[in-house]
């Protein structure tokens, strides 16, 4: 007979969105946890307009806020949509608590390197930075346009609850070098992605083969998490469960 007492505790699922979209892209797959008895935190990313500290370790720093209320033996789970997938480590390395593993979903994953990386040096190639300060205007990043984001989310009322939380971004916020502690990870990592946008994120899901972590891919397009929460959540429990979380 197991003794309940001595197993680790349930870890607390921490889903970060990109800092390009707002807490929608995570608030459906959130409410499936939830009805699975998971405890869940949602947090935003915030940051000043002006000012000299660099955005992602605003966007650290709440995330870090959001969880300080849970208890010191809290384990967390840390789970990074897109770009906020190379914040995980900093927000580790911050955190009140415990961090027992990392899933990235159709997200950047980091390195560890002496200067840090930018999420431009995630882009596959020159000619794909190039594209994407192509559509950078007077030095901000526009976000996803109504037509992208119509083929995205079928679902008029989700698409519009994502669309109104959608904000223009600095270019700074992809060029600035995200720091990654020197021996991350330092806990289990998995990886889900979807197949209509392998090939933004091929490289990452080809590191994770590569490095033997639990791995899978949903049909889906990179907003998947607004059009199958079910799914995605059913996905994100079996990939916890496959890792060797403690």
């Amino acid at each position: 007979m197991t003794d309940e007492s001595s197993a680790p505790p349930a870890p607390t699922f921490v889903l970060v969105h990109s800092p390009l979209l707002g807490l929608t892209s995570w608030a459906f797959v959130a409410n499936e946890l939830w009805e699975r008895d998971v405890e869940v935190i949602v947090p935003g990313l915030h940051h000043a307009v002006s000012g000299t500290e660099p955005f992602w370790t605003q966007h650290v720093a709440s995330v870090v806020r959001s969880i300080e209320t849970l208890a010191e033996e809290a384990v967390l789970l840390l789970v990074a949509h897109s770009g906020a997938g190379l914040l995980l480590p900093a927000i580790a390395e911050a955190a009140p608590c415990r961090v027992a593993g990392y899933i990235f979903v159709d997200a950047d994953l980091p390195e560890a390197a002496p200067a840090g990386m930018s999420r431009l040096d995630t882009f596959p190639d020159d000619a794909a930075r190039a594209a994407f300060r192509g559509t950078v205007v007077d030095g901000m990043v526009s976000p996803f346009t109504e037509d992208t984001l119509a083929e995205l989310i079928p679902d008029a009322s989700v698409r519009t609850q994502v669309a109104e939380e959608l904000r223009p971004m600095p270019l700074t916020v992809y060029e600035e070098r995200v720091s990654v502690p020197p021996g991350w990870p330092d806990a289990p990592v998995a990886y889900l992605g979807f197949r209509k946008s392998r090939g933004i994120y091929a490289a990452s899901l080809e590191r994770a083969r590569h490095e033997g972590w639990p791995f899978s891919e949903l049909r889906g397009s990179h907003l998947h998490p607004a059009v199958d929460p079910k799914a995605v959540a059913e996905e994100l429990l079996r990939l916890a469960d496959a890792m060797d979380l403690r």
